[in-house]
C-alpha cells in the first residue's frame, strides 16, 4: 500500500519538480564520476578487468588497508576481481559501499500441491571479521512463487529471522508483471537491520502454503536479498529458468547486493585521529552501520581521502567545470559581470569593471550609470577603431602561436613538468641556427646551449604551403581539434607530438635525455642533451672510421639493449621504438650508448603504423602492418651484425642480413664477414679464440632475432641478459 501511494505522488509532481531532480541528480553524478574511479597506491594496478579497484582495496602485496584485500581471477575474460569467495561489481568510495553478485534460493520446484524437490542449492552469508556489513536501506528480500514462504535469518548467534510469505490460486491470480511484491505471487521485506554480518536464506514448510499453480506454470519459487529497486516482477518468472535478470556468474543464479564497508579496526572516528584518512583536506565519518568509519575528501576537494599526495583529495576546478557543461553554471553560479575565479576547496565570483558587488550573491552592479557609459562606450569605439589595423597586425602572430600551443596540447606537456620554450629562445640558443649536426626522418638538427650545457635542437622540416590567414587558420584549429582524437595529422607533427611523449615518460642513462619543447610551431621543436660522438652509423661507416675493439662494441649492444629492455618492460605504458638503426643510437662520452628519435615510437604492446627505415623494418610487420616488441628486436639482430661485420644492412647492392643468415651455420664463411680489423686489434686482452666465440656468441644472438617466426625471437631483456652474460664470461672491461 504505501508503495502505491508514493508511486501515486510522484506521478502528481509538478513536470518542472521532476526535471529539476533530474537535473541535481545528473549534476552528482557527474560531480563524483572520478571519485567512483578512485584513486590506487603506486605501483599498483587500480582495476581488475572492468571493474575500479580504488583504495583502500587493492591487489597484491602492500597494496590494500588490511582485510581490504582483492584477488583478481585472470582465468575469466575480462577478469573479476574477489574479495574472500564473492565477486565484486563495483565499489564506491564516497558512499563506503560495495555491490557484489550474490547467491539466490532457486529451483525450489513443486511436484504436487504441497511436496518438492529442491536443487540443494543453500543461500548463506557470512562477513564476520570482514569490513562488511549488509546495507540496511540499500537492500531488500524477495521470495518468488505461488506457493512459497521466504525465510531470512542471521546475526552471529541466529537471533534475526524474518521472511514473507507469497502465495497465488492460478497462474492469472498473480501480480501483473511490473505490480508491486504484495503477496500475489511475491513477496518482499523492504529493508534488513544495521549491523548484519550473518545472512542465511531458506524456506518454510511447503505444506502450510500449498503451491495450487504447481502445474499450471508457477512450479518454482526463488528467495534472494538485492540491491532495492533491481527486481521487477514477471509471470514468467515462476519457471525453472527464473527471471531474465538473474545473472549466471558459475553455474548459479546471482543478483547484485549492496555491503557497507568501514575501517572497523580502530573503531568509530576519535576527534582527529582516524589513521586511514591521511590525505590533506580530508574527514573521518561515523560509519552509519555498526563500528568503523570512512573518510571523505571536504568539501570543495575531490578524489582518494585515503591517498596521499595527487592520487588524494585535490581541488575542484569549479570555474573549469563551469565551462564543461551549462548544468555546472547553475550548480556553481557566477551572475552576469563577474568572472569565475578557482580558490582553495572553493571559488570566487569576482565583478568585471566596471562592475561592483559579490558575482556569487546579489550580483554585479555598475560603477557608472549607464548613460556615462555610454558615453565612454562611444569615444572608446572611435579610439579603438583607430588602432585596430595596427593590433591586429601585431596580435596575429602571438595569437597563431596560441593556437599551435593549444592544440599540440602545450599545456598538457607543462602539467606533466615538460620544459617549453618560445621561438625566440630557441633561435638564441641556437644563435639564428648557426651550427647544422644532422638531420632526421622530420627534422634538421642544430647545436646550441642552454644554461651553460650544450643542447641539440631539433626543427621540423614539415611546413605548410599555403599562407592562411585568421579565418583559415580558426578552420584548421577546429579541424585538428576535431581529429585529434582519431589520431589524424600530418604525419612530421604526430611524430614530433608523440616523441615529446614516450620521451617525457622514460629516465634511462642509455637514452637520450629531452630538455624540453617548444609547441608554438604547427609541429613542435624539440630540444635534447647533446651526444658528442654522433651516431653508431657514423662511427661504423662514416668517412672517418672509428677503431673499435671487441669490448667496446660488446658494451654498446648491451647499453642499446639495455634501453630496448627498459623501454618494453613498462607494462600497460610500455613503448615500442619502431625505428631501431645504428643512425638512432648515439654515442657519448666513452662511447655510452643512448638510443634516439623517438618519432615512430608507440605506447603499448602492437600499434598499426609503420613509418621507420625499410632496411630495419621487420617483414612480419611489413605484411600484417603491425608493430610489436618483437619489432624493436628484428632490427636489432641488423643492428648486432653490424656491429660484428662492420657492413651496412645494405652493402654492395646486398642485404646484410640475408647473407649473414644464409652462412651462419658454416663457420668459416660466417667468420669471413667478422670485422677483421677488429680480430687483430690491441683494445682487449682477449686471445683469437676467445674473440672468435665471442663473435660466434653474438652472431647466434643476432640469428635469433632474425627469426620470421616471432614466437621463436628472444626477448629484448633475455638478449640483454644474454649479452652480459657474455661479457661477463669473458670478463671484458672497458
Amino acid at each position: 500500500m504505501a508503495k502505491n501511494v508514493m508511486r501515486v505522488a510522484v506521478l502528481a509532481m509538478p513536470q518542472q519538480l521532476i526535471i529539476v531532480l533530474l537535473l541535481l541528480l545528473y549534476m552528482w553524478a557527474l560531480l563524483h564520476a572520478t571519485a567512483a574511479a578512485g584513486g590506487q597506491r603506486a605501483g599498483c594496478s587500480s582495476k581488475c578487468g572492468d571493474v575500479d579497484i580504488p583504495f583502500p582495496f587493492g591487489i597484491g602485496v602492500d597494496c590494500a588497508w588490511p582485510r581490504f584485500d582483492v584477488v583478481c581471477n585472470q582465468s575469466f575474460t575480462p577478469p573479476r576481481p574477489y574479495t574472500g569467495e564473492i565477486e565484486i561489481i563495483d565499489i564506491s568510495l564516497e558512499k563506503g559501499e560495495m555491490r557484489f553478485y550474490s547467491l539466490v534460493l532457486q529451483d525450489y520446484c513443486n511436484n504436487s500441491p504441497n511436496t518438492t524437490e529442491s536443487s540443494g542449492i543453500y543461500s548463506n552469508f557470512n562477513a564476520t571479521d570482514t569490513p562488511f556489513l549488509f546495507a540496511e536501506e540499500r537492500n531488500e528480500f524477495t521470495a518468488i512463487g505461488c506457493g512459497t514462504i521466504g525465510l531470512l535469518w542471521g546475526k552471529d548467534d541466529g537471533s534475526y529471522l524474518t521472511g514473507c510469505i507469497t502465495s497465488c490460486a492460478s497462474l492469472d491470480a498473480a501480480a501483473h508483471d511490473g505490480e508491486p511484491c504484495t503477496g500475489l505471487g511475491c513477496c518482499q521485506v523492504p529493508s534488513i537491520p544495521p549491523n548484519l554480518n550473518v545472512l542465511n536464506l531458506d524456506w518454510g514448510n511447503p505444506s502450510l502454503v500449498p503451491n495450487y499453480a504447481w502445474n499450471l506454470g508457477a512450479p518454482c519459487s526463488y528467495a534472494f536479498v538485492a540491491d532495492k529497486g533491481w527486481y521487477n516482477f514477471r509471470r514468467e518468472d515462476f519457471g525453472h529458468a527464473g527471471s531474465k535478470r538473474f545473472v549466471n556468474r558459475d553455474g548459479h543464479k546471482r543478483v547484485p547486493t549492496v555491503l557497507d564497508w568501514a575501517i572497523r579496526e580502530y573503531g568509530s572516528c576519535s576527534g582527529s585521529v582516524a589513521p586511514a584518512c591521511v590525505s590533506d583536506h580530508s574527514h573521518c565519518n561515523n560509519s552509519n552501520n555498526g563500528e568503523g568509519y570512512i573518510c571523505k575528501c571536504s568539501e570543495g576537494y575531490d578524489g582518494n581521502p585515503y591517498l596521499k599526495g595527487n592520487g588524494g583529495c585535490i581541488d575542484i576546478d569549479e570555474c573549469h567545470l563551469r565551462t564543461k557543461s551549462s548544468i555546472y553554471g547553475q550548480l556553481y553560479p557566477c551572475y552576469n559581470g563577474s568572472r569565475c575565479q578557482n580558490t582553495d576547496g572553493g571559488y570566487k565570483c569576482i565583478c568585471r569593471f566596471p562592475h561592483r558587488g559579490d558575482g556569487t550573491g546579489k550580483g554585479c552592479k555598475p560603477i557608472i550609470p549607464l548613460r556615462i557609459v555610454a558615453t565612454l562606450a562611444t569615444v572608446c569605439a572611435m579610439v579603438a577603431l583607430l588602432g585596430l589595423a595596427w593590433f591586429i597586425r601585431c596580435e596575429h602572430k602571438a595569437w597563431e602561436q596560441r593556437g599551435f600551443f593549444e592544440s599540440n596540447g602545450g599545456q598538457l606537456l607543462k602539467d606533466m613538468g615538460v620544459t617549453t620554450f618560445t621561438q625566440e629562445q630557441l633561435d638564441t640558443i641556437t644563435n639564428k641556427k648557426r651550427t647544422k649536426i644532422g638531420k632526421g626522418t622530420f627534422g634538421e638538427v642544430y647545436k646550441g646551449l642552454h644554461d651553460d650545457q650544450e643542447v641539440a635542437v631539433k626543427y621540423s622540416t614539415a611546413k605548410s604551403s599555403i599562407r592562411r590567414g585568421k579565418y583559415e587558420f580558426v578552420k584548421e584549429m577546429a579541424f585538428r581539434k576535431s581529429i585529434s582524437s582519431n589520431g589524424d595529422g600530418t604525419l612530421g607533427q604526430k611524430a614530433s607530438v608523440n616523441e615529446i611523449i614516450v620521451q617525457s615518460q622514460m629516465r634511462h642513462d642509455n637514452v637520450v635525455r629531452l630538455i624540453g619543447c617548444c609547441m608554438e610551431t604547427e609541429v613542435p621543436m624539440l630540444v635534447f642533451e647533446f651526444i658528442p660522438n654522433g651516431s653508431l652509423e657514423t662511427v661504423l661507416h662514416g668517412p672517418d672510421l672509428w677503431a673499435l675493439s671487441l669490448p667496446e662494441r660488446l658494451d654498446i649492444a648491451i647499453g642499446s639493449a639495455a634501453a630496448l629492455a627498459y623501454m618494453h618492460s613498462l607494462g600497460l605504458q610500455s613503448i615500442i621504438h619502431g625505428d631501431v638503426k645504428p643512425a638512432n643510437i648515439l654515442l657519448g662520452k666513452d662511447l655510452v650508448p643512448k638510443v634516439s628519435d623517438f618519432g615512430s615510437s608507440k605506447l603499448g604492446l602492437a600499434t598499426k603504423e609503420v613509418c621507420a627505415d625499410k632496411n630495419y623494418i621487420d617483414p612480419v610487420c611489413m605484411k600484417t602492418n603491425i608493430v610489436t616488441q618483437k619489432s624493436d628486436v628484428y632490427s636489432f639482430g641488423i643492428v648486432l651484425i653490424e656491429l660484428i661485420t662492420r657492413k651496412k644492412a645494405k652493402y654492395d647492392g646486398r642485404n646484410v642480413q640475408s647473407d649473414f643468415v644464409n652462412c651462419h651455420t658454416d663457420n668459416n664463411a660466417r667468420r669471413e664477414m667478422y670485422d677483421q680489423d677488429m680480430l687483430h686489434t690491441d683494445a682487449h686482452s682477449l686471445q683469437p679464440d676467445q674473440c672468435i666465440e665471442c663473435l660466434d656468441t653474438m652472431a647466434a644472438i643476432a640469428v635469433r632475432c632474425l627469426k620470421d617466426d616471432v614466437d621463436e625471437r628472444p626477448t629484448m631483456a633475455e638478449v640483454l641478459e644474454e649479452l652480459k652474460q657474455l661479457r661477463a664470461s669473458n670478463e671484458l672491461m672497458v
